[in-house]
């Protein structure tokens, strides 16, 4: 069915006598890309991937030094609790007191070494230690784990017994009627009888 506007509908097909006119972007021009310019692109590309690569380097390696430093301060910690324990074990048993006092200065002493050395001089020597003294290695990682385990476990339970405190205090919080406000049970009881 043809439509009685003709000038309705555009046409489809091109008018006899004209030929097709291509389409012009108006005011858009279309980007060129030459040789150059994706050099330049990509040199620019690489440029910010290994921006990005040594920011992350830089922000691993703070993070790892806080880490390193953190280390050191809880095997410090362990060194001076084991002294304190020989302060107080050192009048009922000398020798007991002894050997947790050279105990404790080697811990200490281990303290330092981490404060002191980079993450590098670390694992270097501890895969020294380990090709040197496998068992020992192994024995001294089985050790390491039970103790972060021990403090992880710690921390854990510390955590809950801060949210149950808190969780308390809410409830506590939630129970106490504000004083402004009439109590509504007897009012309630009041208006029925």
């Amino acid at each position: 069915m043809k439509s009685l506007n003709p000038s309705a509908q555009p046409s489809s097909t091109p008018s006899e006598g004209t030929s097709p006119q291509p389409l012009q972007n108006e005011g858009l021009e279309t980007p060129r890309s030459t040789p150059a310019s994706v050099k330049e692109m990509a040199g620019d590309a690489k440029r910010a991937a290994s921006n990005v690569l040594n920011q992350a380097k830089e922000r691993a390696a703070t993070m790892a030094q806080e880490q390193k430093q953190s280390a050191a301060q809880h095997i410090g910690r362990y060194g001076n609790a084991l002294r304190d324990s020989a302060k107080s074990v050192e009048q009922e048993d000398p020798n007991v007191a002894y050997f947790a006092n050279r105990a404790a200065e080697r811990i200490e002493k281990i303290a330092d070494y981490v404060r002191s050395t980079d993450l590098d001089g670390l694992r270097r020597d501890a895969e020294d230690i380990a090709r040197r003294h496998p068992a020992l290695f192994m024995g001294g990682m089985l050790v390491a784990g039970l103790v972060i385990g021990g403090l992880i476990k710690a921390s854990a339970a510390t955590v809950r017994e801060e949210e149950d405190i808190t969780e308390s205090n809410d409830v506590a919080l939630n129970d106490i009627a504000p004083l402004d406000t009439p109590d509504v049970t007897a009012s309630q009881n009041a208006s029925s009888l």
